[in-house]
């Protein structure tokens, strides 16, 4: 069976639209939740770059333009699990959103590149002065 394990972080774009405008939230704060998916492919399929490179983009279509129509902030592959092969991080490729700083569940907030540090993510700042990322890479293990 062959998996790959997804951290995402979305949620209401409505939601978050809404609280912009409302001056609840500064442009650079979202709703969102971080979650976690797995998603299974037929057996005998094969896994390569391409692929996982649009499995995030077509999972970050499909959650925007959902009936719910989600944000997304933030998609990595954190596992490739191909029977008992365990990869972690086996594709460079990621999704983050660089206009998002802040996200919030509604009741508390965290600063994503805070949160992606905790998470061993390599967050690059922009040089602006605010908290804006440039890039964000894979952890890399010794």
């Amino acid at each position: 069976m062959l998996q790959l394990e997804l951290l995402v972080i979305s949620g209401s774009a409505i939601m978050t639209k809404f609280m912009q405008s409302c001056d609840v939230f500064e442009k650079f704060k979202v709703i969102g939740a971080i979650r976690r998916m797995t998603i299974t492919f037929k057996d005998g399929e094969v896994m390569y770059r391409k692929k996982m490179r649009d499995t995030i983009e077509n999972l970050k279509e499909s959650l925007e333009n959902s009936e719910v129509k989600e944000l997304v902030t933030f998609i990595a592959i954190e596992r490739l699990i191909d029977g008992k092969n365990i990869t972690l991080h086996p594709t460079e490729d990621l999704y983050f959103n660089p206009e998002v700083i802040m996200v919030s569940d509604g009741t508390k907030f965290f600063m994503l590149r805070d949160f992606l540090k905790r998470m061993k993510y390599i967050v690059e700042e922009k040089k602006e002065g605010l908290c804006y990322i440039e890039n964000i890479k894979y952890p890399q293990y010794e």
